[in-house]
């Protein structure tokens, strides 16, 4: 009787062992936090997706941009090298979906 206690024993906490992994394996796949860099400028979008902000961080006379794509449109915002980091400005429904930064190098003549 000893024995087969065990073994139900055993099987109930593979069951409860397998139901915690399914439980904490349901966050949303696009729950993350990103961060993109170019040199030490960077761009980067908060973990739900609803807002990002690019950063020139080079003292180098080059301004940056972020170019946040949201499946229906791109948002550009540019941060020309002041303190602190810009911030994309979205409408209520948008969530971004892809992100880039950019440095403008292209002097003008």
């Amino acid at each position: 009787m000893a024995r087969a206690n065990r073994h139900l024993a055993d099987a109930t906490l593979a069951v409860l062992t397998a139901a915690t992994l399914l439980f904490a394996g349901e966050t949303p796949a696009f729950a993350h936090y990103t961060v993109v860099q170019q040199g030490r400028d960077m761009a980067s979008v908060s973990a739900d997706h609803l807002r990002g902000s690019v950063c020139d961080r080079e003292v180098d006379g080059n301004a940056v941009y972020g170019e946040f794509f949201t499946g229906l449109r791109t948002v550009t915002e540019w941060d020309g090298g002041d303190r602190g980091c810009d911030n994309v400005k979205l409408q209520s429904h948008e969530v971004i979906k892809q992100v880039r930064v950019c440095e403008n190098t292209r002097r003008a003549m």
